[in-house]
């Protein structure tokens, strides 16, 4: 069922099988210096200065701390290149947009590499929610979770239809923080943000699209041309006065994860390491390996 395959979607482990695929041979121009940034974000260059910003960990771009880190330095490189009108988001592997957090992240006892990993995707969070140009998510494949916050940092979402998207961090015993829920609500609204949370909801492309939580909706080898449109007609209007725009709605959001940033971190690194959450992850990964495993043979 589709609920199902949203669920399984979450996690870092199974091997999700894609239909298409795209070419990026000759389109790894990476302005950013780092090997490891150039090989885990790939980036190509559209008409009308328009960058596009493509995760590429297969099989699911599950979301560790080299992944958030790179896509935050390919962020804020666009951000600092004169010649970068507007940032486009996608997958390298058009099915599944992201995954999500790895959750091998937070397995474990090294409460450092929890902080660096809590750290690393508040700091991405800022640096796309607050980016002075342009961002639109291409959401070409199913974006649970944290695939869904990325997909909320942008100014619009142009999503594949028959995909997956939300936050269903609650299925899994775990919570979205305030700073997932000042993305969400704004978007969909307080009451179906209250039902989308507490059960974890997963919507269809249709229901996102009359949710409010995307923009658009078209086949999947229509998002990334249909996103690189979008951002064309953002970079036509005077860029300060669309940017201070931007920031006027966004600033409160930002400026409250700035204020509690560390007891955020604290708060993250208590809560998933308890005996009962780490137990719930763990049983959770296991689950997901033997479905891998079963798909396999």
């Amino acid at each position: 069922s589709m609920n199902a395959q949203a669920r399984i979607c979450l996690g870092a482990l199974f091997k999700h099988t894609v239909s298409r695929s795209t070419n990026v041979a000759g389109v790894r121009r990476s302005m950013c210096s780092s090997s490891a940034t150039s090989s885990l974000i790939l980036t190509r260059q559209h008409d009308g200065g328009v960058v596009e910003l493509s995760m590429n960990r297969p099989p699911v771009n599950a979301l560790n701390v080299e992944l958030i880190q790179a896509l935050t330095n390919a962020t804020k490189d666009a951000i600092a290149t004169k010649d970068v009108q507007a940032i486009v988001l996608s997958t390298a592997k058009p099915g599944v947009f992201s995954a999500g957090l790895d959750i091998t992240e937070f397995l474990g006892p090294d409460p450092e590499r929890k902080a660096t990993f809590w750290h690393s995707l508040q700091e991405m969070w800022l640096s796309l929610y607050s980016s002075p140009k342009p961002v639109i998510a291409g959401i070409n494949g199913h974006a649970p979770a944290g695939g869904c916050l990325i997909s909320m940092t942008a100014d619009e979402r142009v999503m594949a239809s028959g995909k997956t998207i939300g936050l269903n961090e609650t299925q899994l015993g775990i919570v979205a923080p305030f700073w997932f829920v000042s993305s969400l609500k704004p978007l969909v609204g307080h009451r179906r943000a209250d039902r989308m949370l507490q059960l974890g909801q997963m919507l269809t492309t249709d229901q996102a699209l009359d949710a409010g939580l995307v923009d658009t909706s078209v086949d999947i080898e229509d998002v990334i041309p249909t996103a690189i449109s979008v951002a064309q007609q953002y970079t036509r209007i005077p860029s300060h006065a669309r940017a201070q725009s931007k920031l006027m709605l966004r600033q409160e959001a930002i400026d409250e994860l700035l204020a509690k940033r560390q007891a955020d971190v604290d708060n993250f690194v208590t809560f998933i390491s308890l005996p009962a959450v780490q137990a719930g992850l763990k049983a959770y990964v296991e689950k997901l390996a033997a479905k891998a495993k079963a798909g396999q043979k």
